[in-house]
């Protein structure tokens, strides 16, 4: 499907059908164009988190009655959580694994060693102004976006769920011993016949590309 069509027909939803799960291999489908997600200098500073079936109850705690029965009735959870905070040992870690992909191609100029000054230059610019919590954070909206773009194409609906209990969450998973922080779920299923979001009955509204657009 063109992207532009897949744009215009995705949309988030609210009813899911409890008896359609996502089979196994479109889920690895999605999960691998959630994994090729770009990121700033290629850190990459996410973890995820798969839940479906019985370990979906690991989290429910942390969902508000708004968001419960989507949340139970949908077949796969993805919790996205942001390195925080950043260290060294993350930003090797992207080095080495760029040197055994073959990224490092001129040796004398690119190398594990140089590529991590470099990011570490770029990732205390951003320390020093915000933290690397809310850079981190940025980077793994990126990656929801993957989500819910690959689900779609994949034929698969997706929630992003913002309204959650995102200490709660930490605290069940143990994040911070990971140096971990929660930013988003995201639901994947199949939409319910009785969907009340579908764009039939609540059209996709939008502004003007002239209304927030201006070429200079």
């Amino acid at each position: 499907m063109d992207f532009l069509q897949l744009m215009q027909q995705r949309y988030t939803t609210k009813y899911y059908d409890p008896d359609k799960k996502v089979p196994e291999e479109t889920m690895q489908k999605i999960l691998e164009c959630i994994r090729l997600t770009p990121s700033a200098v290629n850190m990459q500073p996410w973890h995820f988190f798969l839940l479906s079936g019985n370990s979906k109850q690991k989290l429910v705690s942390v969902i508000p009655d708004f968001n419960v029965q989507r949340y139970q009735s949908c077949s796969h959870v993805l919790l996205i959580a942001a390195k925080n905070p950043l260290n060294d040992e993350d930003i090797r870690a992207v080095c080495s694994n760029e040197d055994e992909c073959g990224r490092f191609t001129n040796p004398e100029k690119e190398n594990a060693a140089n590529a991590f000054k470099g990011k570490k230059h770029f990732a205390d610019l951003h320390w020093r102004t915000d933290g690397y919590g809310s850079w981190c954070g940025k980077q793994c909206y990126i990656a929801l976006g993957s989500a819910l773009y690959a689900a779609a194409a994949y034929g698969v609906d997706s929630t992003p769920v913002e309204g959650f209990n995102a200490a709660l969450t930490d605290e069940l998973l143990d994040l911070r011993s990971l140096n971990l922080q929660s930013q988003v779920l995201v639901l994947f299923g199949y939409r319910s016949a009785q969907d009340s979001n579908t764009l039939d009955k609540r059209p996709k509204a939008r502004f003007a590309l002239k209304d927030i657009l201006t070429v200079l």
